[in-house]
């Protein structure tokens, strides 16, 4: 659907600007891996000097350093239109599970050109999960209960890392469950699935 078809609006310009400001790592690359465009977190990520970064640019090229990585994205580059993902779980080189999602976005005049998008579960997770404390109206207590969660931590684990008693942390949570209108841990997460995804 097309809002305004009549319009003399490009949106291409828009839609890049759009996408080179989001917290996600989104990089346009070609069939052999030569990159088109990064936005501002891809570049920032290309190009920092950390030896132990799982991408770097090597020729304009995108290049894994993990090879399993690399082997499982260029599959993901001869399947053609179906979405691939290539799960890279953490490790010493990285702190949080990482997730490379692969989407083939044109195939005009012979040449395929991919979206890469690498999502990080740690810092992604806290970044978009900004937005809820808006949405829901949380405190910044209840906020960071919920992201305490996310991380696989019990409510007791979770008190003890905010240095708030486990009846604080209980009342806490009753209060997200009022504020986000459900009755369960699961249905919490279910809830708020579309702010961290």
């Amino acid at each position: 659907m097309r809002a305004g078809a009549g319009r003399s609006l490009r949106l291409s310009p828009l839609l890049l600007h759009w996408i080179s400001a989001d917290t996600d790592w989104r990089v346009l690359v070609d069939a052999d891996l030569r990159l088109i465009r990064a936005n501002e977190r891809a570049s920032a990520f290309l190009n920092a000097e950390d030896k132990d970064k799982l991408f770097e640019l090597v020729d304009d090229r995108l290049r894994v350093t993990d090879e399993r990585v690399q082997s499982e994205l260029r599959t993901c580059l001869r399947c053609g239109d179906a979405p691939g993902y290539v799960f890279v779980p953490k490790s010493d080189r990285h702190e949080s599970d990482q997730l490379l999602r692969v989407k083939m976005l044109s195939k005009a005049r012979g040449k395929r050109i991919f979206g890469l998008r690498l999502i990080t579960s740690r810092v992604n997770t806290e970044e978009k999960l900004g937005e809820l404390r808006d949405v829901f109206g949380l405190t910044p207590k209840q906020y960071q209960l919920i992201v305490e969660m996310l991380r696989g931590k019990t409510a007791d684990d979770a008190a003890e890392a905010m240095n708030i008693s486990i009846e604080t942390a209980r009342s806490h949570i009753r209060g997200i469950y009022a504020k986000l209108n459900v009755a369960s841990r699961e249905e919490l997460f279910a809830r708020i699935r579309p702010f961290y995804l």
